[in-house]
């Protein structure tokens, strides 16, 4: 399906006034399919009151990791479930359905995991989020994975492949640049290890959060867009613009929010 997509987005590039990406990250890729194009960044966003850090002081043995997401080639569970084997003292609790569901169970029993790797099917994750350590994100394509935002809202730690972190680099959590199984093991590894790290990747997380990712930053930031783009119609409902033009339109009027700490 993939060059259907890349078809039809050239085919429509030139039926729209501007782009929105959800990520620089995006925004980038995009430009590998249609070349320069008038864009602006309008971040996905989350419910940072409902996404909030909750105690963990109820002690667990072992880490407890978690991988959110549609069972799928996507997601990288057929990844990451073999790495731990040799990922030690920790558990692993995989959220979500999907096609692959059948065949990472068999994996499971496979390998020995059963006692280690459980499937919680589709639930609320918040709840999920308050009993979890380090959330592991090994995704072979993304856009900006609202997964990654909740995550970073609740104050958990990520290790996640580049494709995953979008924007958001070392500051907030573990960015493993090649998906190759030996290091994105030795990151979570690390981690686990490491559990003043953790804190300290979960705050600045957090704090990033509170700054760019909730609901009302992302509503104020579509509506100058929405609101530009309607006074350019007004007062110009002819104009044929560069889009030189339009991007420095767009971006004087700092329609989008990329700032990112």
């Amino acid at each position: 399906m993939a060059p259907l997509y890349r078809i039809l987005e050239r085919a429509t590039r030139n039926w729209v006034d501007v782009v929105v990406c959800v990520s620089q990250f995006e925004e980038e890729q995009g430009r590998d399919v249609l070349g320069e194009y008038p864009s602006v960044i309008v971040r996905n966003a989350v419910d940072i009151r409902y996404f909030r850090p909750e105690d963990r002081s109820s002690h667990s043995e072992d880490c407890r990791l978690l991988l959110v997401g549609r069972l799928s080639e996507q997601k990288g569970q057929d990844f990451f479930i073999p790495l731990m084997r040799d990922v030690e003292r920790a558990t692993l609790s995989l959220v979500g359905e999907g096609p692959d569901r059948m065949m990472l169970e068999d994996m499971v029993l496979r390998l020995g995991l059963e006692s280690r790797v459980s499937f919680l099917g589709e639930c609320d994750v918040a709840q999920h989020y308050r009993e979890t350590d380090i959330v592991v994100m090994p995704s072979r394509w993304e856009g900006l994975s609202l997964v990654l935002l909740e995550a970073m809202a609740c104050g958990l730690p990520v290790v996640a492949s580049e494709a995953a972190a979008g924007d958001f680099g070392e500051n907030h959590g573990v960015v493993v640049t090649d998906l190759l199984g030996k290091r994105f093991q030795e990151a979570v590894s690390r981690l686990i290890e490491d559990p003043p790290r953790r804190m300290e990747l979960g705050r600045r997380a957090r704090h990033t959060a509170e700054s760019f990712l909730g609901l009302d930053q992302r509503n104020d930031q579509w509506l100058r867009l929405l609101t530009t783009l309607r006074r350019e119609s007004q007062s110009s409902p002819d104009s044929d613009m560069s889009i030189e033009e339009i991007r420095a339109r767009i971006h004087s009027r700092e329609i989008g929010g990329n700032g990112v700490s």
